[in-house]
């Protein structure tokens, strides 16, 4: 999710809020390795082995197994495959591996440029085979242990780490502590939490980047508005009214939640402002909608079935307070199966009685399978949608997460369009630098190109985005370069590096 905090107390607060209230985020999400296999190959390979192959699976992140080849059998090849407890549906999912050496200060060079990782979805490599080097490797604090980060672009099941002959040192072994899957950051100013079904950040298009559920329009035209909501762009409808849709056949809709900004444009002059966002389910409609032709401008839902539209609505549920013109808030519609109810938040507050719905005519099978969008005069950004019902907790940390909400401890919340909008920032330390620097900031890399030019222009480095930290080619020597990023939406950021050697 798009991520910007303002600095002070209120960001501390924020943060001790979502930890205290147990909120799920991101990057708590862990999914480790439950079972393993392995083998050796080569003919001159009779003093390779994996000991302990199976301390490496499950959350025991203290044991390890070893992996050891003799430094005299070139040609020699120890492989471990570390299998995680199902596929892959949703992408960037971070793979992280810890790793340690028993004699030795791990490093890419101690592991000689033959240990290697590669995803797999079953017996199907997905292509991805990658020399481990300095770039991914996370060392502690003694650095005899570590971790191997590596994000994957395919779904995937297993990951295998192979270790070629002449790797490691005489006696040496490389330990093999854990692996497990986290969703790695991959928007531009963070993760959206509680593992979403899909996240849509409208950045220049209606993609959505979790699983593929994207969105495609469906009459009229939209736009997309840069730095105008949250972060990034928003999708925007002006006077013609613009629609999105999409079936997430196979998957239910249980939680939902945008953030919103109507237009204060004159009705007789400019046209209508409103947003309208419609569930379909076998037999009904859930509609929730906001006009400006209303008065006092509330957020309403209703349901009504589909054959009969002369039928009195099922169903009317309003906010804990109206929705001003221009004013930016957040949304969250949340539908609990088992209860067969409706609720509508915003802001993460639910204050009101009516903001609850039970919906009695429903069926057992009766699910929310596709979304239709219609916005006229009206903006959204970060649109996420959830295969299961939040909680109440869990819906206010998603909103306080963003950290433009005011007052998240006090359980109210002042209209959030008196925010300034965050700007996206990228930077590069330590600056100067001997040799390592570490890219920051809250915006997109996963995905992004990284090119280094000396001041005469040529390129001396190019390398896809694989680490926040790296290292600078030891063929370069000390003086001013320059860097550019070139992100996955053609983004382009550049900043001066001072090397000293």
């Amino acid at each position: 999710m798009k991520h910007s905090l303002p600095q002070g107390m209120i960001q501390k607060i924020v943060f001790a809020l979502l930890f205290i209230t147990g909120a799920i985020f991101y990057a708590q999400d862990k999914t480790y390795a439950s079972s393993q296999s392995y083998q050796t190959n080569g003919l001159l390979c009779l003093g390779c082995s994996v000991q302990n192959p199976q301390n490496a699976v499950g959350n025991n992140e203290d044991d390890h197994s070893s992996i050891t080849i003799p430094i005299s059998l070139l040609g020699g090849q120890v492989e471990q495959t570390l299998i995680f407890p199902a596929a892959t549906t949703r992408h960037f999912k971070k793979i992280v591996i810890g790793i340690g050496s028993p004699n030795h200060l791990l490093s890419a060079k101690l592991l000689g440029g033959e240990a290697y990782v590669e995803s797999y979805s079953g017996t199907t490599p997905n292509g991805d085979k990658t020399l481990i080097n300095n770039n991914m490797l996370e060392l502690a604090q003694d650095q005899k242990k570590g971790t191997i980060e590596f994000t994957p672009t395919k779904f995937f099941d297993r990951i295998k780490i192979t270790l070629n002959g002449g790797g490691i040192g005489v006696n040496d072994v490389l330990q093999i502590y854990y692996a497990y899957h986290t969703p790695d950051k991959f928007t531009n100013c963070g993760n959206p939490p509680l593992d979403p079904l899909a996240y849509y950040s409208f950045d220049g298009n209606t993609n959505d980047i979790i699983s593929d559920y994207n969105l495609t329009l469906g009459y009229g035209n939209i736009n997309f508005i840069p730095n105008d909501i949250i972060c990034g762009n928003s999708v925007y409808a002006g006077q013609s009214t613009g629609s999105l849709i999409k079936n997430f056949s196979g998957n239910k809709i249980k939680t939902m939640a945008f953030w919103v900004k109507m237009d204060n444009v004159p009705l007789f002059t400019d046209g209508n402002s409103f947003i309208s966002i419609i569930l379909d389910k076998f037999s009904k409609k859930i509609r929730m909608y906001a006009d400006k032709t209303d008065t006092p401008n509330m957020i309403k839902v209703d349901e009504w079935i589909i054959t009969d539209p002369f039928e009195p609505n099922l169903i009317y549920l309003k906010a804990s307070d109206n929705l001003m013109l221009n004013e930016l808030a957040y949304f969250t519609l949340v539908y609990d199966e088992e209860q067969k109810k409706l609720c509508l938040y915003k802001n993460g507050i639910l204050s009101s009685k009516k903001s609850c719905g039970i919906l009695t005519n429903s069926e057992p099978d009766d699910d929310i399978y596709q979304i239709s969008l219609q916005l006229q005069r009206a903006k959204i950004d970060e649109l996420l949608i959830y295969d299961r019902a939040l909680t109440d907790d869990e819906v206010k940390a998603l909103a306080c997460s963003y950290g433009v909400l005011p007052n998240c401890t006090s359980g109210t919340s002042a209209p959030a369009s008196k925010v300034a909008v965050p700007t996206e920032i990228f930077t590069v330390s330590p600056n100067p630098t001997t040799g390592e620097i570490t890219l920051d900031g809250n915006i997109l890399l996963v995905g992004s190109d990284i090119s280094i030019r000396n001041t005469s222009g040529t390129e001396v480095y190019h390398s896809a985005f694989r680490s926040r930290t790296f290292e600078l080619p030891a063929t370069l020597p000390g003086g001013v370069y320059m860097l550019t990023l070139q992100t996955k939406d053609k983004k382009v950021y550049t900043r001066k590096i001072i090397l000293t050697r």
